[in-house]
């Protein structure tokens, strides 16, 4: 293919040869976005998301998390 195409939302695409790349848990990319981001507090990024998911009210998260997952929890609780 020799035409240039906008990188996918939920992947990273870092050199123009060669295929977009997931963000993993805990990141996020857009449409057209070259890399991916930290989730920001207060939010869930699961594998190949697009946008930060807001945590519901009475969660919490914090910046990018362990990067393994992403999860919001109940405050004074954890995910093992």
């Amino acid at each position: 293919n020799t035409e240039c195409e906008v990188c996918p939302a939920g992947h990273s695409c870092l050199s123009t040869d060669s295929f977009p790349q997931p963000c993993l848990p805990g990141s996020y990319s857009p449409l057209g976005s070259s890399v991916c981001q930290l989730c920001p507090s207060g939010s869930s990024c699961l594998l190949n998301d697009s946008l930060p998911q807001l945590c519901s009210p009475g969660e919490f998260s914090r910046e990018g998390g362990m990067r393994e997952t992403q999860y919001c929890c109940i405050y004074n609780f954890f995910r093992s």
